[in-house]
């Protein structure tokens, strides 16, 4: 049932009405003491009429009732939160400023739908998180397709291995396959049908020039009459939420669109809420501070804090601020701090495990050199080696740097070139995909590595 649009575009916008409808009524009876449309609130039904159909279109806007192809919880759960918030604002300037009238109970309930909003969104998100475990263990038992030439399918197979993702994997090689080259377009219709009825998907390990054209309206008609069809960047970014960096060529660059990244309205408004943010938590995390500068002092010798030149956005030089973790003059040994590395201190082990080393950095976020959200600035000395031994690095200075970003928390703390390449697929698809639900889904993910003690 979870697979079927009329789930997405039926079933679940009456659940999330009923839920709405249930913290409106909650709401009115803890607030106000009464039911909205009883005798003391004569028109009140107008307002919650609208509040409901305000927040329904705003949830449907971001996504929320479009079957999707892969479940991501924190990005669905990202994108219901924006969209409600917006949603409620835009319910609350349409009932108290363009709809302003005499109606007593209309006026009241404001706090009554600012209340119905933050009960209404994690009811919803807890109702998605059921639906959701229901569907991957679903979904877990139908296998992807993989259709190639033998070496890119063994190539991806042994990729995919890797990953941890539950549903097995079926090659099968392009020669093998009905509507090959000279063929009839639909093939062998049995043989498509099954297709339609066992995979979860379709996955081209080849780019899509190298099939025959009756084998690619065949898959193009199916991937929008019966399951996704997808290219291995697709698969890359919808599953793996990363970019292929190996499989990457020049016009690739050229094809994306990194406007977002680059000049978009979003970024004045993130570097508000960067200001904001950061301003108060300096405030209230300055008597932690103040005890971790006392245990740095006590635990070895030399400053409290710890500066090293980064690479920034437009490959602008700043000094990064960090609660000093290592001995004096470890910076210059290894490039790499690794698992169990004499240079940190007794006390540094633990402000990397809980993360509290980097709290100075909100200072480089006030002065504008870095933001809250990004990827990590590099060291000046190791960026040239970047640029010179990996392809695509310099797009990472695209966007400012952040004190947590998505590779940081997809990735573990890198210790080789070959980790820096690993975490770059994961920078470049935040660069990609720039946007406040995936700076909020990085936050609702940050927090809970965070509860976690998940540090380096």
């Amino acid at each position: 049932m979870l697979s079927r649009p009329l789930f997405w575009t039926v079933v679940l916008p009456l659940i999330d009405l009923l839920l709405l409808a249930a913290c409106v009524y909650i709401a009115n009876e803890i607030r106000l003491g009464y039911q909205p449309g009883g005798d003391s609130g004569r028109g009140g039904w107008i307002s919650y009429v609208l509040y409901a159909a305000c927040v329904l279109c705003g949830t449907a806007i971001s996504g929320a009732y479009k079957k999707p192809i892969h479940l991501r919880r924190l990005n669905a759960a990202a994108e219901f939160i924006l969209g409600t918030a917006i949603a409620t604002a835009t319910a609350l300037f349409l009932i108290y400023v363009v709809f302003l009238g005499t109606d007593r109970i209309v006026q009241e309930s404001r706090a009554v739908l600012l209340f119905s909003s933050a009960a209404f969104v994690p009811s919803a998100i807890l109702v998605r998180e059921i639906f959701y475990r229901i569907h991957g263990r679903l979904a877990r038992s139908r296998p992807y397709l993989l259709i190639g030439r033998e070496d890119s399918l063994r190539e991806f197979s042994s990729m995919y291995s890797d990953t941890g993702l539950a549903n097995p994997v079926i090659s099968m090689r392009i020669e093998d396959l009905p509507a090959t080259a000279g063929g009839a377009a639909d093939g062998s219709p049995a043989f498509w049908k099954e297709v339609g009825l066992r995979f979860e998907a379709v996955i081209l390990t080849e780019p899509p020039e190298r099939f025959s054209t009756p084998l690619l309206e065949k898959l193009v008609r199916m991937h929008f009459c019966e399951l996704p069809v997808l290219t291995l960047n697709a698969f890359y970014s919808l599953m793996w939420r990363q970019v292929p960096t190996l499989h990457l060529s020049p016009a690739w660059v050229f094809e994306q669109d990194f406007s977002l990244a680059e000049r978009s309205h979003y970024r004045v408004i993130k570097r508000g809420f960067d200001i904001l943010f950061s301003l108060v938590l300096l405030v209230g995390l300055a008597p932690l501070a103040l005890i971790v500068a006392m245990l740095i002092k006590a635990d070895s010798r030399g400053p409290v804090l710890f500066r090293q030149e980064r690479v920034g956005r437009n490959r602008r030089l700043f000094s990064i601020f960090k609660f000093r973790t290592m001995s004096v003059g470890s910076e210059s040994g290894a490039a790499y701090t690794a698992s169990g590395d004499p240079r940190v201190t007794r006390v540094g082990r633990i402000l990397r495990k809980l993360r509290l080393d980097e709290i100075p950095q909100l200072l480089n976020v006030l002065e504008g050199d870095m933001s809250l959200i990004g990827p990590r600035p590099e060291w000046v000395r190791l960026v040239p080696v970047y640029e010179k031994e990996i392809p695509f690095y310099h797009l990472r200075h695209l966007v400012q740097p952040g004190i947590t970003g998505w590779a940081q928390l997809n990735f573990r703390y890198g210790e080789s070139l070959k980790d820096t390449l690993e975490k770059l697929r994961f920078d470049l698809y935040y660069i990609r995909f720039y946007s406040p639900v995936l700076d909020l889904e990085i936050f609702l993910k940050t927090m809970l590595h965070v509860l976690a003690v998940r540090g380096k």
